[in-house]
């Protein structure tokens, strides 16, 4: 049954089992990135956007304990991300410019995905404008300098000149 997890649409929420997934991904943690994205419909209760905060949680301190190794709390960190992302807010955006902080070393994948959520907002400029300094890691900072040279932001648009051909590009 667990297996049917991966079958089922993620474009929207299903409020119909938002309480069963919930409790699954409270009791196993293996099944916490599937739950996370069924649970992403925009406009989601406050019960699930604080049930994505703590796996959230959860899972960057496994990816710490694990030295950044741990694939399954990548996943989940992942997961938990997009469905923040769904319903920004100000809270929201302070969750992910906290993940994007906390992961820059540990997990630039995660950090990374962090950046791209921010760019998406227009209340994140001012955090973005943080990540173009050098002293950022270089992927982390193309990534920033992308969301806001697509604003016309011109000094990120010159780092993202600078910083933009030493990334991989996949």
């Amino acid at each position: 049954a667990l297996a049917a997890l991966r079958h089922l649409p993620r474009e929207r929420g299903l409020p119909a089992f938002r309480e069963d997934l919930l409790v699954l991904g409270d009791e196993q943690t293996a099944v916490r990135a599937p739950c996370a994205e069924l649970l992403c419909g925009a406009g989601a209760p406050r019960e699930v956007r604080e049930a994505l905060v703590g796996w959230l949680q959860e899972a960057l301190a496994d990816l710490e304990r694990a030295g950044g190794a741990e694939r399954d709390a990548r996943a989940v960190a992942l997961a938990c991300l997009a469905g923040l992302a769904r319903d920004m807010d100000g809270e929201v955006l302070q969750v992910i410019a906290i993940v994007a902080e906390a992961t820059a070393e540990l997990d630039p994948v995660v950090a990374k995905r962090a950046l791209a959520l921010l760019a998406g907002a227009d209340d994140a400029a001012s955090t973005l404008v943080d990540w173009l300094g050098p002293e950022r890691p270089t992927r982390l900072r193309t990534e920033a300098a992308i969301g806001l040279a697509a604003r016309g932001h011109a000094p990120a648009a010159a780092v993202l000149a600078e910083t933009y051909p030493l990334c991989d590009v996949v």
